[in-house]
Formats: structure tokens, sequence, C-alpha cells
């Protein structure tokens, strides 16, 4: 599903560190607060526009990619970008040198990304875009996944932990940006709750407490270390300098205010 926003349309250039990236967005995304189809879409599923908005905390998730260079920099990194909106933190990753799947649950935030893309004469043959609902499982796990500003509601804590649960790879490392809000507060403990890791990483640019309203701070949810017995289950043990491979056994309301409106995920920017 799409929205068709058909206002006016601006270039601002964004400095991520020392990096500027030429970013296309909607000049006025406002209008499609008074779109009927948004309307009807917010009534039928809470859905709101907030991909066509700049956040905060993409900026400091894109900030947080160039500090892993070396990750995104390898050939074969794939990463993928939920709720996507304008793309920023993807938009680095891909000048960085990885492959990036830009996801969204509305299509339309692909037309900007793909501007952006040209804009800053990127390799448009390593971007992929896919129309993702993470209510619903991942097409294949990945390595690497960024997601800005997703938690503006508490149940999402739950939704984005169980999708985290599923799309990211044995290895993988998954990196949530938010601002301090009451409705993030819970993600630590619940994504525990999934099986998972969670560290709290402090946005270093703006050392914030957790009841400034300026700070951002980013979870990095990684899969714990198995043990031998795990890896036994799983069909693999430690053997040697290597591996040995066991076989598997047979046999809502209109406003722009995500603390206060309830929404469907994976569809903002941030």
């Amino acid at each position: 599903m799409k929205t068709n926003y058909q206002g006016p349309i601006e270039v601002e250039e964004v400095k991520v560190g020392p990096v500027v990236i030429r970013q296309v967005r909607p000049a006025d995304p406002d209008q499609l607060l008074d779109d009927p189809w948004v309307e009807a879409w917010n009534r039928r599923d809470g859905y709101m526009p907030y991909w066509a908005y700049a956040w905060p905390s993409a900026l400091v998730l894109a900030e947080e990619c160039l500090r892993r260079e070396t990750i995104l920099a390898a050939a074969d990194t794939e990463v993928l970008e939920i709720g996507c909106g304008l793309g920023l933190p993807g938009l680095v990753s891909l000048k960085l040198g990885a492959r990036v799947v830009f996801s969204d649950v509305d299509a339309e935030s692909f037309r900007f990304v793909a501007r952006s893309i040209a804009e800053n004469g990127l390799d448009a043959t390593r971007a992929e875009f896919l129309t993702l609902d993470w209510r619903q499982p991942p097409p294949r796990p990945f390595p690497f996944i960024l997601g800005s500003d997703l938690l503006y509601e508490p149940a999402l804590c739950c939704v984005l932990a169980r999708f985290l649960q599923l799309a990211l790879a044995p290895a993988g490392q998954a990196l949530i940006a938010t601002p301090p809000r009451t409705a993030a507060e819970g993600f630590p403990a619940v994504v525990k709750s999934h099986g998972l890791l969670c560290r709290i990483h402090e946005d270093a640019s703006n050392a914030a407490s957790p009841t400034s309203s300026n700070g951002c701070f980013i979870y990095e949810i990684t899969r714990p270390p198995k043990s031998d017995a795990q890896k036994a289950l799983d069909g693999t043990i430690p053997f040697g300098n290597g591996t040995r491979h066991l076989p598997s056994p047979s046999g809502p309301s209109l406003k722009l205010h995500k603390s206060h409106t309830e929404s469907s995920p994976g569809h903002n920017e941030i």
C-alpha cells in the first residue's frame, strides 16, 4: 500500500559527522494528513504518514553508522532499514559500501529514497526496496538491522522485539534509535524476554539524561552466544579448529504526535 504525496519537494543537505547527505523530502508533509486515503487508512489500521518527516533519531542513528564503518564497508554486509521513511541511516550505510534494503509499510517513501540515492551519486544497484509491515515475518534473516523512532506506543515494544527475534541473523546486530520516551522504557526487558541481548548506548553527541527531551538512545540488540549444548541441538558442535555438522533429526486520531497516536508499525523515518 502507498500514499501519494503531490506537494512540493525539497532537497536538504544533512550533515552527518564529516559526511553531507543530500536528502530529498516532502516540503509540506502535513498535506498528507488531509488526504482521504490517509484518513481511511488511519481509521482502518491506525496508519500515520510519519515517513514524510525527518526525525532527530534518524540523524543519531546515521552518525552511529559512521562509527561502524568497518562493518558496513564490508563487501557482503546487507543492511535492512525498517520503517525507513526518508532513509537517512540507510543512505549513509549505502555510502559506506553496504547493500541496503530500505523497507517501509508505505511504499511512497521509496520514491524519495530513490531520488536521494541519485542526488548523492550512490550505487542504486546496491539498494533494494521492500514493502514491509513488521507485524509480519521478515522475508529472510539479516546481519544488520537499523530502525529509528519506531517505539512511539508501548505495544510496539513487543511487536518490534518479536520481529527482531525472527529477522536477526545468528551473528547479526540491530541498532534501534529512540528519543527518551515513556513508550520505549520497557523495550530492553521485552527484548530480553524474546531471548535477545540488549545494550543501551546514550547518544555521545548529546549526553542527555533519561528525562531530557533532546537526547536519543540507541539499543544494540544481538543474539546471546550459543553454548555447546545449543550448538549440538542446532546441528553443529565445535570440532578441533572447525565445526562438525551433525545430521538433523528426522521425524485513532490524526495528530502528529507519536506519543499520543496509536499507529501500525513500519512507516516512519525515524
